[in-house]
């Protein structure tokens, strides 16, 4: 293709341009004939699999040269954040951080408490809350760092998490050891299910092989607990069919139905929100970090916006790296004026056919 090696300070686009180039002012042969549609890909294809692991290599090396400076540059601007956002909201990220301590220091006075009063039977529920306070001690920290950070989505995804924990526990707060002992056997569903799906996608994962006497096994025991607890078992919720009434009794218990029957159904909306900022659709792509009236800015760190839901104020963050690294969108320059290509570097007569067909199908 070619011997010149990549310049570490450009970019790929403009290494793939110039290899191209240099690839077909090479050949001969496309002065003689007209290259087709189905030739300029295959060439194509063949000049991005050779620059591209080159370019990789060439601007790991490069940024790996400059790795100290560059993380130094890095945290003090993080550092320089951080103090912004506390004088902004400093008391409230210190009242959440006391009252995070404060209720594990709840649950390890319980758990101590608890273990004095051994029984002979299993107390599936209070292992049950005992776990799922834990887990709720370690899912507020992470809101408070992402907070902390100015990811004001990711914190919000997070107390999503958080939401769920609190709504489950509720539930078999409520009822007794049966319920409590569905829920720790419904584990298995979900072994169940990562184990088949590991199954049938271990070659492309490059996973070993699921033992066949495992998955036989695993899979015989949720039969049992089918006909045990019903068919209704290996829902998501499955351990709660019974305890709790679906709208529909045709249906699944739901997260919703769980939420009804605690009295917390109107945090729906906020739990409907939150997920935005979980699943890849559409709504999520407007982060909560971008200030209300702002223009349209691609935020890919953090922001002192949107750690307020619902407020109206807007935010004190500016174009400094400090305190908000982003990208406009209204900065990034014309398609036309960026791969426009400097005339001694035009492709030959004979390919421009082929390549106007490719531009038109990528408009399109």
């Amino acid at each position: 293709m070619t011997d010149d090696s990549p310049t570490p300070s450009a970019s790929l686009l403009d290494q793939l341009v110039k290899a191209t180039v240099a690839s077909f002012q090479r050949d001969e042969a496309s002065e003689n004939h007209e290259v087709s549609a189905e030739e300029f890909d295959a060439r194509l294809l063949a000049i991005a699999a050779e620059v591209i692991p080159r370019c990789a290599t060439a601007s790991a090396e490069e940024t790996l040269a400059g790795a100290s400076e560059h993380l130094a540059a890095l945290r003090g601007s993080r550092a320089a954040f951080a103090a912004s956002l506390r004088t902004m909201g400093g008391s409230a990220l210190d009242s959440l951080e006391v009252l995070t301590d404060a209720f594990y220091d709840l649950g390890r006075d319980y758990l101590v408490a608890a273990a004095k009063m051994q029984s002979a039977d299993p107390d599936y529920r209070r292992r049950a809350l005992g776990s799922l306070h834990a887990r709720a001690c370690r899912t507020a920290p992470e809101i408070l760092l992402l907070l902390e950070g100015g990811f004001a989505d990711g914190a919000f995804a997070r107390s999503r998490t958080l939401h769920e924990i609190a709504v489950v526990a509720a539930v078999l707060g409520r009822h007794g050891q049966a319920v409590a002992e569905a829920y720790h056997l419904h584990a298995l569903v979900k072994v169940v299910r990562l184990m088949k799906a590991l199954d049938q996608h271990q070659k492309d994962l490059r996973w070993a092989p699921v033992d066949e006497h495992e998955l036989h096994s695993a899979t015989t025991q949720l039969a049992a607990l089918r006909r045990r607890f019903g068919p209704k078992f290996s829902g998501d919720y499955g351990w709660a069919e019974g305890a709790v009434a679906p709208l529909d009794p045709k249906d699944s218990v739901s997260l919703g139905d769980l939420e009804r029957a605690v009295g917390v159904a109107h945090y729906r909306p906020f739990f409907t929100w939150a997920s935005d900022a979980v699943h890849g659709g559409a709504k999520g792509l407007r982060s909560l970090g971008m200030p209300l009236g702002a223009p349209e800015i691609l935020y890919s760190g953090g922001s002192t916006s949107g750690l307020t839901l619902g407020s109206t104020r807007r935010s004190r963050s500016g174009s400094s790296r400090s305190r908000s690294r982003h990208t406009s969108s209204g900065s990034i320059p014309p398609l036309k004026r960026r791969f426009a290509l400097p005339r001694s570097s035009r492709l030959p007569p004979s390919v421009r056919p082929a390549l106007a067909m490719r531009a038109r199908r990528w408009r399109s």
